[in-house]
């Protein structure tokens, strides 16, 4: 992934609202890969993908260990 492809965006547990409102815009061919980053409790369980999904027209899952770097992805 020759260049400069990757986003990266991090946000407080807060943040989610911002982050919807960022995914909603993207457009739909952007060039690069998306990570997020999100500050959530140890003993909690992350639905961001989930929301995410509704917001936006780029897929978003959480990674596995070892994935590929996808462009147009989150």
């Amino acid at each position: 992934m020759p260049g400069h492809d990757i986003i990266v965006v991090g946000t407080s547990a807060g943040g989610v609202e911002a982050l919807s409102f960022l995914v909603k815009n993207l457009p739909p061919d952007i060039k690069a890969a998306i990570f997020i980053v999100l500050h959530v409790p140890s003993h909690g369980t992350s639905v961001l993908p989930q929301i995410l999904n509704r917001a936006g027209n780029l897929p978003v899952h959480h990674p596995q260990d070892g994935e590929a770097i996808v462009l147009g992805r989150i």
